[in-house]
């Protein structure tokens, strides 16, 4: 198996930044600023959204780019137990945001994959 372990946790420190040419995409933990609350605020002025509430979950271990079929294991294995999932990659690994963590732990431990908290 090319994947064993994911770690559940806040995201403290975690921000992701994705621009395209519809929409610039900021993905930053809750607690990253004091000012946090005024992101809402900030993304209404500009016809943006905040969708908070997201636990992330980050795949342990580092994985080439020639490795396939990662994020489609766990795609699978999450969209069998009705869990939706936001993907952020990064040179070394990969992460998943959801909502319902719990509902993610379990459906990736009934697939062989060790949830750490």
């Amino acid at each position: 198996m090319f994947m064993q372990s994911m770690q559940c946790y806040e995201p403290k420190g975690f921000m992701g930044i994705i621009m395209t040419p519809k929409e610039l995409s900021i993905i930053v933990a809750e607690d990253a600023s004091p000012e946090i609350a005024h992101w809402s605020e900030f993304a209404a002025e500009y016809g943006g959204q905040v969708d908070m509430g997201w636990t992330a979950m980050e795949l342990q271990g580092t994985f080439e780019f020639t490795v396939v079929g990662v994020m489609a294991k766990l795609s699978a294995l999450l969209a069998g137990a009705s869990v939706s999932l936001l993907a952020q990659s990064s040179f070394d690994t990969d992460y998943i945001f959801v909502k319902d963590a719990e509902g993610a732990a379990a459906a990736l431990t009934a697939g062989g994959i060790t949830v750490l908290p």
